[in-house]
């Protein structure tokens, strides 16, 4: 990827037990490397409900930084609707190279 690029960061939650998920919050990500990237916009939506054996999506829009590589992770938490236990989640992108 170039500098100063925006992109699109797609989460995809997927919720396979057979309550439903709820209060999902859209997590802060965490960047390690040697480059960074800036939020544009979002996420969105702010929180989310995945039902069981369903998925659901949470975006937001990026810009790359200076010459690098980084990697993003996060932990998505939410309620589970039955027992209201807190589900949670954790992922880590590949590492994302930004060159000129």
């Amino acid at each position: 990827m170039a500098t100063d690029v925006a992109f699109t960061l797609t989460l995809t939650i997927t919720n396979w037990g057979t309550s439903a998920v709820t209060g999902i919050k859209a997590p802060a990500l965490t960047q390690t490397g040697t480059t960074s990237v800036t939020r544009l916009t979002g996420p969105t939506p702010a929180t989310l409900s995945v039902a069981g054996g369903m998925s659901g999506t949470i975006t937001g829009t990026y810009k790359s930084g200076a010459n690098g590589t980084v990697v993003l992770s996060a932990t998505a938490t939410g309620t589970d609707a039955t027992s209201g236990l807190t589900d949670s989640v954790s992922f880590s992108s590949n590492p994302i190279t930004i060159t000129p």
